[in-house]
């Protein structure tokens, strides 16, 4: 076989149907993340007391942020229908700042516990069994970082030079007298030329402005610190110029960038006590089986519909790794982690892909943050999927099919002889129940059990 029709036929196998429609489909989603700091169940949030370099500027911008709903998305981004909604980020109720400084007046939150029992009782009230938020805001710290860019530029020198010439004639008239004409010409040539190279250099600062804000959480019923961090938020500028004074007038002032950085530190104190929103690529395998349930949710933005479908053709065809996958991810969306678990089991079961492994990682996070959120009263609970129920797999020691996915062993009912229980890929787990002579009894993660051949096995 020539080295030209090898050639060609790889190319046809790559460009085949089959292999173009083995794509990543990706469905961005949003989901209900836990506070930064692990605290109790509290029912309302209070701000007030915040001192500090621009503590009434960031106090404010503290209560903007907790009454977003759209808190930890990013500009543009929107919840979809496809999301599971659970409860807003917001939950917990802000109480008015006017009703909080009525109590506090002049009095100083100091960095330990309420010592003032009438202070106390006051801000019960009003809270009830609330969280208040308080703090000291730092000074900025800011550096400049200078550095220099050079750039040779060709210089091109233009000269002129100007020519002179005479030219005389001679004519005789009627009667011979001569007559003489004198014409003087200028002629002005230019020629350009590189003749030099000039090196020019630009005065570049990088001014960076930090600011801290050292934040506290305090039960407004005990008086007691439930939690304290410390949160940074940072903010820049860059510019260039022939000189370094011109580069110093046209770089932002440091009281500047640091006042533009107070809402980005407000926001990111907010994300530390109350639930906000976290935003996740879910990445799915599209091809000629799993087309249909990956479109549901990519373009129809339906997710328990997504996996309904995938957990359906699980059922058809169980030994389809991507299928698996799929009903696991769109599972642990939903917040079905145990049902979730199960599917990744099965799909890590035929095949232990690495994208595999990181869906084991995200039910963890998600399982993780449900529970904290659960908590701290946050209504969480599972989507609704009627008719998918979790199952037991069991088992403990494995073996795993030989070859590779497009070689099929077969599970008869028998040592050798009834019915086929099931046709199984290479590379499959199973779970070792029982070895007679060349005969080993397996069962397959969906429960089906039966005998293979040890020549089957790796």
């Amino acid at each position: 076989m020539s080295r030209t029709f090898v050639a060609l036929a790889v190319a046809a196998a790559l460009l085949s149907p089959s292999a173009a429609l083995a794509v990543r489909a990706k469905k961005k989603v949003h989901f209900l993340r836990a506070p930064r700091m692990d605290l109790p169940a509290y029912t309302t949030i209070g701000v007030v007391g915040v001192d500090g370099w621009a503590g009434p500027e960031l106090e404010s911008a503290l209560v903007t942020a907790f009454l977003d709903k759209t808190r930890g998305l990013r500009f543009g981004e929107g919840l979809g229908p496809e999301d599971p909604v659970v409860a807003w980020p917001d939950h917990f109720p802000v109480v008015e700042r006017s009703r909080l400084d009525l109590i506090v007046g002049e009095r100083t939150l100091g960095a330990g516990p309420l010592d003032d029992a009438e202070l106390r009782d006051s801000l019960a009230d009003v809270l009830g069994a609330g969280v208040l938020i308080t703090g000291t805001s730092k000074r900025p710290i800011w550096g400049d970082e200078w550095g220099t860019t050079e750039e040779t530029q060709e210089v091109e020198v233009t000269r002129e030079k100007t020519t002179t010439s005479v030219e005389v004639e001679t004519e005789e008239d009627w009667w011979g007298d001569e007559e003489t004409t004198v014409t003087i010409k200028e002629t002005t040539t230019s020629t350009t030329s590189v003749e030099e190279q000039e090196v020019v250099t630009e005065w570049c600062l990088t001014r960076n402005v930090l600011l801290s804000f050292d934040l506290r959480a305090i039960d407004a019923r005990t008086g007691r610190i439930l939690a304290a961090d410390t949160v940074q938020a940072s903010n820049s500028d860059y510019k260039c110029s022939d000189t370094r004074k011109k580069t110093l007038d046209s770089v932002a002032s440091v009281e500047s960038l640091a006042v533009g950085a107070i809402d980005s530190l407000a926001y990111r104190a907010a994300n530390r006590v109350a639930p906000y929103w976290g935003t996740m690529k879910l990445v799915f395998e599209r091809n000629k089986k799993t087309k249909d349930g990956v479109l549901l949710l990519t373009k129809g933005d339906d997710l328990a519909g997504a996996a309904a479908w995938f957990v359906d053709e699980a059922g058809i065809d169980p030994y389809d790794e991507w299928i698996q996958y799929g009903a696991g991810l769109c599972l642990a969306s939903m917040y079905r982690f145990e049902e979730a678990r199960e599917r990744l089991r099965a799909a890590r079961a035929i095949n232990d892909r690495k994208v595999f492994r990181r869906l084991d990682r995200l039910i963890h996070d998600l399982e993780r943050d449900y529970e904290r959120l659960q908590r701290m009263g946050v209504p969480m609970r599972p989507l609704d999927l009627p008719g998918v129920g979790a199952g037991d797999v069991g088992g403990t020691e494995e073996v795993v099919v030989r070859g590779g996915r497009k070689r099929m062993s077969d599970i008869l009912s028998g040592q050798g002889v009834g019915s086929v229980v099931a046709r199984v890929p290479g590379g499959m787990a199973l779970t070792l129940l029982d070895h007679k002579g060349d005969w080993v009894r397996v069962r397959t993660f969906d429960n089906k059990e039966g005998w293979i051949h040890i020549d089957d096995l790796r």
